[in-house]
């Protein structure tokens, strides 16, 4: 009976001990140090765009802003184009002007920053597949403002919008 039982407990133990053999063999493909740290200086840089932008509106556009989130998240078909347009027509020329600024000042920090990650050989270089264009867009404040404002997450534009 004794002998059973032990042989159920090894057997129970196998799988755990031949994976903790393999693992000891298998190498490491996590992040390298320096993807770790661009994703650390995005985050901070994301958290600090926000909180610039917001800072650019005034009390009664920050209101519109929630208003128009918390539409977005409620609505059964939200539209996040019409969304956009509605904080873009709102906003003085002054805060879409910061917004943009805000914008552009993050995609540059974050084209270097990608650039020197590149460059250290911690990731391989990007490039575009053969006959991939990227349309440029007009900028636009309304989009970038919800964008920031949703925590820069999965907000896509439709491909034929302008």
């Amino acid at each position: 009976m004794k002998n059973i039982a032990f042989l159920s407990f090894a057997l129970l133990l196998a799988p755990a001990v031949a994976s903790a053999q393999t693992a000891a063999t298998v190498p490491d493909h996590g992040p390298s140090a320096g993807m770790i740290r661009m994703h650390e200086q995005m985050m901070q840089a994301r958290q600090q765009v926000r909180a610039q932008m917001l800072g650019a509106l005034t009390p009664a556009h920050r209101t519109l802003l929630a208003s128009v989130v918390g539409g977005l998240a409620v609505s059964p078909s939200p539209n996040v184009e019409a969304a956009a347009k509605q904080l873009d027509a709102a906003l003085s020329p002054q805060e879409s002007r910061a917004i943009l600024d805000v914008e552009a000042s993050f995609h540059a920090q974050m084209r270097a920053a990608m650039q020197s990650l590149e460059n250290s050989g911690d990731v391989p270089k990007h490039e575009a597949p053969p006959g991939e264009m990227h349309v440029k867009r007009a900028p636009d404040a309304g989009f970038a403002l919800l964008h920031a404002a949703l925590g820069f997450g999965g907000l896509m534009r439709p491909p034929h919008a302008p």
